[in-house]
């Protein structure tokens, strides 16, 4: 069951990180490699250079921490357990001191 959890969040990270991994090997290549080079790959990707910062840098390193949770949720019964009681906790001392 651990193998296969870490797998999970391994192949998560992965999937979330990879394309930032290559936008920025690109960003690098197109800056230090010879203009024709730079032209082909700004040419052929434009949309990619314009919003691809974006969507690797922040739109998926927030689904990777956005996922994070859910996959503990889903895969680890201890943190099931552990949640109910803080949320239980939560409830009690909030209901305490609205009295």
């Amino acid at each position: 069951m651990i193998t296969v959890t870490i797998t999970i969040f391994t192949a998560v990270f992965l999937i979330c990180n990879l394309p930032r991994f290559v936008e920025q090997v690109l960003y690098l290549a197109t800056r230090f490699s010879v203009e024709t080079f730079k032209q082909h790959i700004t040419s052929n990707l434009k949309l990619w250079v314009k919003y691809g910062h974006f969507s690797t840098i922040f739109l998926l390193s927030l689904l990777n921490a956005a996922l994070n949770p859910c996959l503990y949720m889903a895969r680890m019964p201890q943190f099931r357990v552990w949640l109910k009681e803080e949320s239980d906790r939560f409830k009690l001392k909030f209901s305490i001191s609205a009295t």
